[in-house]
């Protein structure tokens, strides 16, 4: 394989009769340019030299004897004229150890001479019938033997066997577009592209764009050999983008017993609807990966049986949105213990939930984050439908993280949750802020049943500000106002403060402090209740009493004095 990219077509504008000629400078080349003009050139402008002969296909070209003068053969196909494997070809002493060659009839070898090749230049048709996994192997490993890209034009490339990626650096797939340049497997419950099955050196710096992989035929959940990408090996230093996967198992699995991806760079991942266990299974990785980035990932999760995103595992890993569809009774993200991951977006956009969680985790949860430092920025859980009922307790949030932060929750059930919790995690989790857009709201925690409430922090409801002048009036407390209460209004009457009282939305450690700074006189107290039940009273004035929760799952029992002073 030469290092130039020449792209010679010595064809006159009448046709494509063959030219013989010496490439001298009193010689213009035709040549395709990047937009696929045409444009002409002299030979030194594109390094040639020698003598070129113009064939119209190689087949024609395996049936000709090429005169020893001539250096060089331009075809314009590779079985007929514009098939699209048209191909410049340097003569060399020797077979090429690749299938970018052709011998002539006369016995002579020549080897492709493009800087980027097609699938078309090696044989592909890529029209959806003619089998082309031979082709498309051979061709990667072409790709893989000069550390090349390859261009993937629009085409659909029939495979009946997985194709394997060997195990080294500097190559990889350009397609034409999503949707354009398809991978289809017409063999069921296999692979269709391995990564790594032969070893060559380390497995890194590959490129893969623009591309869709689907099967002939929806799998099954029960074909789990059924994944779109199979890593066999450690992989690192990837640029993945523009990727579309359909009809599949997993559309990517990491086989048990190695490392996780790491620093790979993955943006605009489609799921398509018809992939029937999940996105990803990193189940069985032996330890935790650095220094992923992925951008944009859309899920249609309308047939998947398993969790979206299972036992997925990293460090210092960032995600910058997942947008998932249809989801009904399965896990959106399971991790594995270990990890350190911050997502920007989690957003399921339609669901139902109308069973529990506990066939796919002990921690019966949509995501479950055991032992990991988990930050998601937006997590959202809204559609038209979102049903969120259960036949027990079940949680959105499960597991007994490291830390889980989450800042800013919209809940918008389309009917009232039954059985159905935000939180019970057992370790520290804090959410910021939690909005439902609907008329039904979503508990945070399941206080008599589960200990997740002792764990929990909301970060709109621990408003430290100090209040406005609550007057001569009773007041009630309500989420998010001002945990510092004071009375500055010299009391005509008896007031009191009532504190907010629910099962499923306090938690361990919110406190209010109500102070009187010129209010309390007399008979004419301030009385701090909870459901009616007097808590603490203010009969002085100058003076403040602070009130803590602690979970209980009679709400106002959890209300406990924890400290009185002066002003």
């Amino acid at each position: 394989m030469a290092s130039r990219n020449r792209n010679v077509a010595a064809f006159t504008s009448g046709g494509i009769a063959p030219y013989f000629g010496v490439l001298d400078e009193g010689f213009l080349l035709p040549v395709f340019t990047p937009d696929g003009d045409w444009a002409t050139v002299t030979p030194s402008q594109v390094g040639a030299t020698g003598t070129l002969q113009a064939i119209d296909t190689l087949l024609i070209a395996e049936l000709t004897s090429i005169p020893e003068a001539i250096t060089a053969v331009q075809t314009a196909g590779y079985y007929t004229v514009g098939d699209g494997g048209a191909a410049f070809y340097t003569r060399v002493d020797s077979q090429p150890s690749h299938a970018g060659k052709f011998q002539s009839a006369d016995g002579q070898w020549w080897e492709i001479d493009e800087l980027i090749t097609t699938p078309l230049q090696f044989g592909a048709k890529g029209d959806g019938l003619f089998d082309d996994t031979v082709v498309i192997q051979n061709w990667i490993n072409y790709l893989a033997l000069f550390h090349v890209n390859g261009r993937a034009p629009q085409r659909t490339y029939k495979l009946t066997a997985t194709i394997n990626f060997p195990a080294t650096h500097g190559y990889g797939i350009l397609g034409d577009g999503i949707d354009k340049a398809v991978f289809m497997q017409a063999a069921d419950n296999i692979p269709i592209f391995n990564f790594g099955a032969t070893i060559v050196d380390e497995f890194y710096s590959i490129t893969l764009r623009d591309i869709t992989l689907t099967y002939a035929n929806t799998q099954p959940a029960t074909n789990t050999n059924a994944f779109c990408w199979y890593f066999n090996i450690d992989a690192y230093q990837w640029d993945c983008q523009n990727i579309k996967f359909l009809n599949g198992f997993y559309a990517i699995k990491v086989k048990a017993g190695i490392g996780a991806p790491w620093g790979h760079n993955w943006d605009n991942f489609i799921f398509g609807r018809n992939i029937t266990g999940g996105c990803m299974d990193m189940t069985g990785t032996v330890f935790a990966t650095p220094n992923n980035t992925w951008g944009r990932l859309y899920i249609d999760a309308t047939n998947m049986t398993g969790a979206v995103f299972k036992e997925i595992k990293g460090y210092n890993w960032t995600i910058q949105a997942i947008e998932i569809l249809n989801a009904t009774n399965i896990p959106l993200v399971v991790f594995q213990a270990g990890s350190e991951v911050w997502i920007g977006a989690l957003k399921l956009e339609i669901g139902t939930y109308n069973t529990n969680l506990s066939g796919f985790s002990s921690f019966n949860s949509m995501v479950s984050v055991p032992s990991s430092y988990v930050t998601i920025d937006q997590f959202s859980l809204a559609g038209t439908t979102c049903l969120l009922t259960s036949t027990t307790s079940t949680y959105v949030f499960g597991g007994a993280p490291s830390g889980l932060d989450v800042n800013h929750i919209t809940v918008t059930p389309t009917s009232a949750p039954v059985n159905f919790y935000l939180s019970a995690t057992t370790s520290f989790t804090r959410f910021g802020r939690i909005i439902t857009r609907s008329a039904f709201s979503l508990p945070y925690a399941n206080q008599g049943s589960s200990t997740s409430a002792n764990f929990l922090t909301v970060g709109f409801i621990q408003n430290n500000n100090l209040s406005e002048n609550k007057g001569d009036a009773n007041y009630q407390v309500v989420a998010g106002d001002p945990c510092n209460i004071i009375f500055e209004t010299a009391l005509t009457d008896s007031r009191f403060v009532d504190l907010p009282v629910d099962t499923g939305n306090w938690f361990n450690g919110q406190t209010y402090k109500v102070m009187s700074k010129g209010a309390v006189n007399g008979a004419n107290t301030i009385a701090i209740r909870a459901s009616g039940n007097t808590k603490a009273t203010l009969s002085s004035d100058n003076t403040s009493v602070t009130l803590t929760y602690r979970r209980n799952a009679n709400p106002h029992v959890g209300w406990i004095v924890t400290d009185r002073g002066a002003l």
